[in-house]
């Protein structure tokens, strides 16, 4: 079945043309995970190889009503998951209207979550840019991007549990409705993270109140941790509080973040975002003193993490190895 949906999703490694590139990544997930919060699953990296700044026109907020741009869907699409709330795709770009920027010799990557599918089974998704008649100052041209699959799996587990007892209480609803019209309690992170903690679902609860150090410079999170800056504060779920929630600062919220990781990691140590994963808990580790086991998880994940994660884990190593050496001189002074 082939389906046009205005969505943009995924990465791989494709060349479209002399002057730019679009790649699209995406993951397998068990069914429901996106719904449930998996965020980054999909990413859209736009390569510019030329020596000036390149725009490409979105003339929108969100993708899905630009006419520039389309995103297609091949796979077992259930009609009824088409453009619905919160299971399509959000297409809001990290590049604000009317245009995205992409710098000389540079690239913009952004990421998303959700599909406007549920059903199980294998999906391939492209993405087209149709600027032709871009107006002037834009890119005006045709770029396509590789074709990228991945596959919705059966829920096993604990998490079937979590789903078949959505199903059991929404029979006729279609699985891209998960997790709506779920007894509250279970929709609470706190509750989720309380009574299923082995879940993905619970896994992608977690990782929402988790830092994201990749977001910024190497340099810049090195520098505000020796600053005794980051992470700061954020709420994460607790059952014991009255509203669900608690806040956490420094060093007590590194603790947490390293110890709810490292349970992901050891039930689900192939979930979509376990180099995410990884490097947010080599960062804790140094922000712990850890430094010999902050080393050993990101030189593991420089080896063979994604390109996206191993770069950074790269780059924040060789920030530390020259700290090192420079306290070592100033030390033998």
């Amino acid at each position: 079945m082939k389906l046009f949906i205005f969505l943009v999703l995924a990465f791989s490694t494709f060349l479209i043309s002399e002057d730019i590139e679009m790649f699209l990544e995406c993951h397998d997930v068990i069914k429901g995970e996106l719904q449930m919060g998996g965020t980054g699953l999909f990413a859209f990296t736009i390569k510019n190889n030329t020596e000036k700044e390149i725009k490409l026109i979105t003339d929108s907020d969100q993708w899905a009503s630009s006419p520039y741009w389309k995103a297609n869907v091949e796979g077992p699409v259930d009609e009824r998951c088409i453009n619905i709330g919160v299971t399509l795709v959000s297409t809001r770009p990290i590049g604000i209207k009317p245009h995205l920027k992409i710098p000389a010799k540079g690239s913009l990557r952004m990421n998303y979550t959700g599909i406007g599918v549920g059903n199980t089974g294998t999906y391939t998704i492209w993405v087209e840019y149709k600027g032709t008649e871009a107006p002037e100052g834009y890119y005006k041209g045709y770029i396509k991007s590789n074709e990228c699959t991945y596959t919705i799996k059966e829920p096993e587990g604990v998490d079937k549990e979590i789903f078949d007892l959505w199903q059991r209480q929404n029979p006729e609803s279609p699985p891209c409705l998960f997790p709506m019209n779920m007894k509250k309690e279970l929709l609470n992170p706190a509750y989720l993270l309380e009574k299923y903690p082995n879940s993905t679902y619970a896994a992608w609860a977690a990782y929402s109140s988790f830092s994201k150090p990749e977001t910024a410079s190497p340099l810049k999170i090195f520098k505000l941790i020796k600053e005794n800056k980051y992470p700061l504060s954020n709420a994460v779920p607790s059952i014991e509080s009255k509203d669900g929630w608690k806040r956490l600062y420094g060093k007590d919220f590194a603790k947490w973040q390293k110890e709810w990781i490292e349970r992901i990691l050891a039930d689900h140590p192939n979930i979509s975002n376990a180099d995410s994963l990884k490097l947010i808990k080599g960062v804790m580790e140094f922000v712990l003193g850890e430094t010999e086991n902050c080393v050993k998880t990101l030189k593991e994940l420089s080896l063979k993490g994604e390109e996206m994660q191993s770069i950074w884990a790269k780059e924040f190593l060789y920030i530390i190895e020259k700290d090192e050496e420079r306290a070592k001189e100033n030390f033998s002074k």
